[in-house]
């Protein structure tokens, strides 16, 4: 069953999203960029809580998202990054090349 486009959008951009939290690029998120990406969506960030934890609410933020469709939440979120002075990088735009394919 082919997924609508809306659905792949949302799935493409959070995975931008992702990459480009990453901010340099070592796929590893410092908590830095942790704290940045959850805040960024409007998560709590606490350096002392598990990260297994923290993941879990990112993706059940995610989860909520993709069944809304909710593009608007998640390019606020993008925004908010790239105020914090967050790009696409070029790693970022080979990575994002790799799985439009």
């Amino acid at each position: 069953m082919a997924q609508c486009p809306e659905l792949l959008s949302v799935s493409l951009t959070f995975y931008e999203f992702a990459l480009v939290a990453d901010r340099n690029d070592d796929a590893i998120y410092s908590p830095t960029e942790l704290q940045d990406l959850l805040r960024s969506l409007t998560l709590s960030y606490d350096d002392g809580e598990p990260i297994p934890n923290q993941v879990r609410v990112l993706t059940e933020r995610f989860d909520i998202w993709y069944r809304s469709r909710n593009m608007d939440a998640l390019m606020h979120g993008m925004s908010d990054l790239y105020e914090r002075g967050y790009r696409v990088t070029s790693s970022d735009r080979v990575e994002l090349d790799r799985v439009m394919r």
